[in-house]
């Protein structure tokens, strides 16, 4: 449900840049994706916070009030999770293949262009 928000968000965001005239003194000193992958991450990076914000409340507020116990097991499950989720979304081989737009760049670059 967060995911969801945030991303209307950021679509809100580029479309309330499109109807102003900020896109284009920004787009005069950064590439689109670039401001397009700051938008991403940053309103993203906000939704992590703000969701680590409502899990730390929603737990202190249960530990104070005695309704929730948290057991070594638990604890333990829960840092077997996230290390599983953390190592499954690195690559495995980061050096094998260049990433997609540097490879797309240097293609681009290296062909001659039409009419020349």
């Amino acid at each position: 449900m967060q995911i969801v928000g945030f991303g209307l968000t950021v679509a809100m965001g580029v479309v309330e840049e499109k109807s102003s005239r900020v896109v284009e003194l920004l787009l005069s000193t950064i590439r689109p994706l670039d401001l397009l992958w700051g938008k991403v991450l940053g309103i993203g990076a906000v939704g992590l916070v703000q969701l680590l914000a409502y899990g730390v409340v929603g737990i202190v507020t249960g530990l104070a009030t005695g309704l929730l116990t948290i057991t070594g097991t638990a604890v333990g499950v829960f840092g077997a999770a996230l290390l599983a989720g953390s190592c499954s979304a690195t690559p495995s081989s980061p050096s094998s293949t260049p990433p997609p737009g540097r490879w797309c760049r240097a293609r681009r670059t290296s062909a001659p262009r039409p009419g020349r």
